[in-house]
């Protein structure tokens, strides 16, 4: 199927983190980009995934829909809605007139990816509802497979189309809400707490499927945990390295590139019959503590600093954050935009912020404040960072 443009969504793919996303990721993100501003799925590196206990008893790696969107809405503030499963359509029928859905189905039946009629794999991706009954599908996955590249686009498909698609479909509505303010110190506290715990679950983790590497599925396994690890690196990276914080990031994506790698022809030799040694499994148990330990040093590093009232970045933050809740604004202004520009600014606003922050940091602005100064978020951080901590006058 040839692909199309569309005046909305080809930009919203064309800022999209794609090759730093697995497949249902890049449907929240092009959602949340949609309903927010261009770029905002990057919150989504807020966290890193590690080993958890199963239900069974087992260790897994938990990548599922509901773990994924739940993540999701903590950082962007959006409301999901229960997952329905019919035809293709039904789902025609069901789906919002009013704005787009995040729909799951099997890859084995989209004409659009190289799976078709290949290999069943399930796959998501985002749907619109034309006027003229038609549907949109916006594909935002970036991947090679041995049958074909999978890159991000838009199809558009006829209602008789769409209709005749095979399979069962789940629709799920993703609705924006309020967009919580960037915290920083919160946000790299849970990440630490969620790494802290898995801690445990590493060892084993590892050990059980070493143990079974001679198998194809399970070596298969690996190798997806591994390719949705590394990619979770990278965008983790780049989220963290926009606030300038946690640089050991970028080398620590970088080590998971690396394995991403290695463990792909691990797979390809095991295919033609070579049983992969333990170095495969030896690298990744590696790699998953060397992130507990740089996540943890560093995201300790960064909530000390957030805590302390003469940080750069904390006070930048923490700024924004009341300038934001003073106007009612439903993202962070950026610190450089000039604060008459934003709505509902006003002086007695101005006045308000400074009080608001000044009780916060239990300290004054700056006795010289400019009035240059007072002109936007970099301004009042600039006031705010040359008064010494003690009680606010």
């Amino acid at each position: 199927m040839e692909s199309v443009t569309h005046e909305m969504w080809t930009p919203f793919l064309a800022g999209l983190r794609a090759t730093s996303l697995d497949c249902l990721q890049t449907s929240i993100a092009l959602l949340a980009d949609q309903a927010y501003e261009p770029d905002i799925h990057a919150r989504m590196g807020w966290r890193l995934s590690f080993p958890t206990r199963a239900a069974d008893g087992g260790t897994r790696i938990d990548t599922s829909a509901a773990t994924r969107l739940e993540h999701a809405a903590h950082v962007l503030g959006l409301r999901v809605g229960e997952f329905q499963a019919g035809p293709a359509l039904w789902v025609r029928d069901a789906m919002r007139r009013d704005r787009p859905s995040l729909v799951i189905a099997d890859g084995n039946g989209l004409p659009w990816l190289p799976y078709y009629g290949r290999r069943h794999v399930e796959h998501s991706f985002v749907v619109q509802a034309e006027q003229d009954g038609a549907v949109l599908v916006v594909d935002g996955y970036h991947i090679d497979t041995p049958w074909g590249s999978v890159r991000p686009g838009i199809w558009r498909l006829s209602a008789k189309e769409w209709d005749s698609l095979a399979g069962t479909y789940q629709v799920v509505d993703v609705e924006p809400g309020r967009l919580p303010a960037v915290d920083l110190a919160a946000w790299g506290a849970e990440a630490v707490r969620a790494a802290v715990d898995a801690s445990a679950c590493i060892e084993e983790y590892v050990a059980e499927r070493a143990r079974e590497r001679s198998s194809a599925s399970v070596l298969e396994s690996v190798g997806l945990d591994i390719w949705i690890l590394g990619r979770e690196r990278e965008l983790h990276a780049a989220w963290w390295s926009r606030h300038g914080l946690g640089p050991e990031a970028a080398s620590r994506a970088d080590a998971w590139q690396r394995l991403v790698t290695q463990s792909f022809l691990a797979t390809r030799r095991r295919e033609r019959g070579t049983v992969p040694d333990v170095g495969l499994f030896d690298q990744m148990h590696a790699e998953l503590l060397a992130d507990v330990d740089v996540l943890v040093g560093s995201a300790r590093t960064n909530v000390s600093q957030a805590d302390r009232p003469g940080s750069q970045v904390a006070l930048r933050e923490l700024v924004a954050e009341v300038v934001q809740q003073v106007l009612g604004l439903t993202e962070a202004p950026d610190p450089r935009c000039p604060l008459r520009s934003l709505p509902r600014y006003d002086s007695f606003r101005l006045v308000e912020v400074v009080g608001c922050v000044e009780e916060r940091l239990n300290r004054p602005i700056a006795s010289d404040v400019t009035g240059e100064e007072l002109q936007n978020v970099d301004g009042l951080v600039a006031a705010f960072s040359r008064t010494a901590a003690g009680p606010a006058s």
